[in-house]
């Protein structure tokens, strides 16, 4: 692809501002220069034309700063500033002398401004790893992007302790959200939950165990992800710790009596299935350890009970928590499989695991609460749901499905689809819930050998041939469940 050249233009004809100038197709950005937040308007490219630096327009007029992969029909942001400020037309980002990159309004309010510490500045420059970087007369590299990351980290680029990315809120809104990924002083990487109104961290999902309190030589120092894909924590004698590593004990973990104590004894049942039954409970997150990072972060608050309710917190939330029976012999392998599979999956169609208890015999799972409670219920209620509605749940199992089979690391073959174990959120949006029968397939792999597995009625074939079965077992126990009451 030949290069971009932007020739500067006469005054006459851009009276307000200085054109998007770069030096020769290099990448190269001269101090003094801008850009302006139009439709059409032109970025800063980089060198082979891959990573643009400008505005993206996000809505009718809307713009945010940011980086994005150019050469692609979707332009994917890869950086924007924290917090990302949207911008109306006209506004303005220049390379300034002294402060580096200043993003305005058209009335040249200051919205952001990357900083340089007053340092004479030569140049920017927008390179071909997707890094914007400000260089100053000395050859310092006095700003870049990579330092700042937003919600995604791009190949040779590198997290150090206490550095962290977020996820955004949605789409259009990039404001911080619901999760981040952080190295933490102590040289362990974490994955957790933030709750979005409060700014609270919990729940924390991962953790790389690469902090060493008897020998900080070998605790995590860096998070790098090289020019290969290869993602690893690096630390000062060199060694590398892959990211991959299993997530068994990285949730909250509660001991039995903080559960007795949520759910009033165990006195509001919610439901029962062949494994244990459901409770209902409050979690509030405040100050009780958390298991990986050592610090206080939940607390649980009773129900039922009490003379009076609990007073109204922030960030009170009602749970489900599932406590398993011990009359049955594969209790504890149903509890171990569920912790494994539930924590390694995300997904806006699966029920989210909160937490566990292990404390001696007793074996809990906390999960989020849904409160319009099963599909079960719902369709064989009095009132018959109209066809968009049940098309609307159907498409969000189908969802949650294709996830299990075609997304996970790890493949899932749920085993036990059925109308009791599709749960639905405020807004009728389909959960699956109830991993306790999962069967987990490598990725190398394409069939499993187990006995039968499912509820009758719903159990696909292939279970009572006594061969290998493989997730199309799922995608028939979906499509029997389509089948009832004609979902």
């Amino acid at each position: 692809m030949a290069r971009v050249l932007y020739l500067i233009l006469s005054t006459i004809f851009l009276p307000f501002s200085i054109v998007a100038q770069q030096i020769n197709g290099t990448g190269s950005v001269r101090v003094g220069t801008s850009l302006i937040a139009t439709e059409n308007g032109r970025p800063w490219l980089s060198p082979s034309g891959d990573f643009a630096f400008g505005f993206q327009r996000i809505q009718q007029d809307s713009f945010l700063l940011s980086i994005w992969y150019d050469k692609i029909p979707e332009k994917t942001i890869v950086w924007y500033p924290k917090g990302g400020p949207m911008v109306p037309t006209g506004s303005k980002v220049e390379l300034t002398n002294g402060r580096g990159l200043v993003l305005s309004d058209p009335q040249g309010k200051e919205i952001w401004t990357s900083g340089s510490n007053n340092s004479e500045l030569a140049y920017g420059f927008m390179n071909d790893t997707g890094n914007f970087v400000i260089v100053d007369s000395i050859s310092r590299k006095i700003w870049e992007s990579f330092r700042f990351p937003t919600d995604t980290i791009l190949p040779t680029q590198v997290m150090e302790r206490e550095e962290e990315i977020n996820s955004k809120i949605s789409e259009t809104n990039f404001s911080i959200g619901r999760y981040q990924l952080t190295l933490l002083p102590n040289g362990n990487l974490i994955l957790r939950k933030r709750d979005i109104p409060s700014g609270i961290l919990y729940n924390v999902y991962y953790s790389s165990d690469t902090s060493d309190d008897s020998n900080t030589t070998n605790s995590g120092l860096q998070l790098i992800f090289d020019e290969t894909g290869y993602m690893y924590i690096s630390n000062t004698t060199t060694n590398h710790s892959p990211c991959s590593k299993s997530v068994d004990t990285n949730l909250a973990q509660f001991t039995y009596q903080e559960l007795v104590e949520a759910t009033g004894g165990f006195k509001d049942e919610l439901g029962k299935g062949a494994f244990g039954i459901v409770y209902k409970g409050v979690r509030e997150p405040g100050l009780v350890r958390d298991t990986i990072t050592g610090t206080n972060e939940h607390v649980l608050m009773s129900t039922a009970g009490n003379n009076e309710p609990p007073p109204p917190l922030i960030g009170v939330k009602t749970v489900a928590m599932k406590k398993l029976n011990k009359a049955f012999q594969d209790g504890e392998k149903e509890f171990q499989t569920e912790v494994n599979a539930i924590a390694k999956t995300h997904h806006k169609n699966l029920v989210e695991l909160l937490g566990y208890c292990d404390d001696g015999d007793q074996r809990l799972l906390i999960y989020e609460y849904m409160s319009n409670g099963t599909l079960a219920g719902f369709l064989f209620g009095d009132m018959r749901p109209r066809w968009k509605l049940r098309s609307h749940i159907a498409v969000g199992i189908a969802k949650g499905l294709a996830y299990l089979q075609e997304e996970c690391s790890t493949q899932v073959i749920h085993c036990d689809i059925k109308p009791q174990n599709i749960l639905l959120e405020d807004c009728y949006n389909a959960k699956i819930s109830d991993f306790g029968l999962a069967k987990l397939l490598m990725m190398d792999q394409s069939r499993t050998s187990t006995g039968i597995r499912g509820t009758k009625g719903f159990v696909a074939p292939e279970w009572f041939r006594n061969t290998p079965v493989t997730v199309m077992v799922d995608v028939y126990s979906f499509g029997v469940l389509c089948w009832v009451r004609r979902l």
